[in-house]
């Protein structure tokens, strides 16, 4: 080979290197966008409020922010299935009728599998939840609206979120009586 075949070589040698790693770099991005889309899509979500269920969806995003939203009439045979059933044990009225009709926050996390949800409530009420993650998509919260208690679970099946609803239901009680 003479040296301008050879310079030739190396020119596409170079960019076929170069294409290799764009395509490395483009195939990063890809996993990373499907990492968006998976952990980004919205969970089942039941908050039991003020002796109410609301069902709807929590969203967690990869940044370490995300949103729930709930409402009565999912809770009553909207979105969300068979949430109103899971609630049934600790909760008394919900449906047409309920002094709540939806309530939505912002989450934001305080470390690595815990954080703090700021809710707003449709009537006018805003409280807040203290969150824990099970795993990436699926937790549970507490917290304490007008003096009663409030428990939140998200990505659970009905009998996984029972489990987390009762226990929940009675911290947030216990939070809410008076010291002696």
């Amino acid at each position: 080979m003479n040296k301008s075949q050879k310079s030739a070589v190396r020119m596409l040698q170079g960019v076929l290197v170069g294409a290799a790693a764009w395509g490395g770099l483009a195939g990063c991005a890809g996993v990373e966008h499907v990492g968006w889309v998976l952990a980004g899509t919205g969970k089942p979500a039941t908050l039991v409020v003020a002796n109410q269920t609301l069902t709807g969806e929590m969203l967690l995003r990869p940044d370490r922010t995300g949103e729930v939203r709930v409402s009565v009439a999912a809770a009553t045979g909207g979105t969300g299935g068979n949430a109103a059933t899971v609630a049934s044990g600790v909760s008394g009225m919900s449906g047409p009728g309920a002094v709540i009709a939806s309530c939505a926050g912002s989450l934001r996390f305080s470390g690595t599998v815990q954080g703090r949800i700021d809710m707003r409530c449709s009537d006018g009420a805003m409280f807040d939840m203290a969150f824990y993650l099970i795993n990436e998509v699926k937790g549970f919260a507490s917290g304490t609206y007008q003096e009663k208690p409030a428990a939140l679970v998200f990505g659970m099946h009905e009998a996984e979120a029972q489990a987390y609803l009762s226990p929940a239901m009675a911290r947030a009680t216990d939070a809410t009586k008076p010291t002696p």
